[in-house]
């Protein structure tokens, strides 16, 4: 198999095809960063207790019957359900994996 020679710093990015710091193609995710920058807005502007108040008046509402409230109070608290054959599905993995193992 034949060597490529090195990438020289010149052209941004290291002998691995890497980019380096400083590269002019690649100036990261703005958006990640802009998102980033609203975030540490956002906790530099609500106190604990505001949040606190909000956190209130969710439970309120999702006990009021608001079914948009208690989906989002359980999809924070529980996370996603999970699918009702995972038992099956685990079953059949764990099938394959014995089959693969023995062959």
């Amino acid at each position: 198999m034949e060597e490529q020679p090195p990438t020289t710093v010149s052209d941004g990015r290291s002998p691995r095809g890497r980019f380096l710091p400083g590269n002019k193609a690649s100036k990261g995710n703005v958006c990640a960063r802009k998102a980033a920058q609203c975030r540490a807005k956002l906790f530099a502007t609500i106190s604990l207790q505001d949040f606190t108040e909000v956190v209130r008046q969710l439970v309120t509402e999702a006990k009021s019957g608001q079914a948009w409230a208690v989906k989002l109070l359980f999809s924070y608290l529980l996370g996603e359900p999970l699918p009702f054959d995972i038992d099956e599905q685990l079953r059949q993995i764990e099938e394959r994996l014995k089959e693969r193992d023995q062959s």
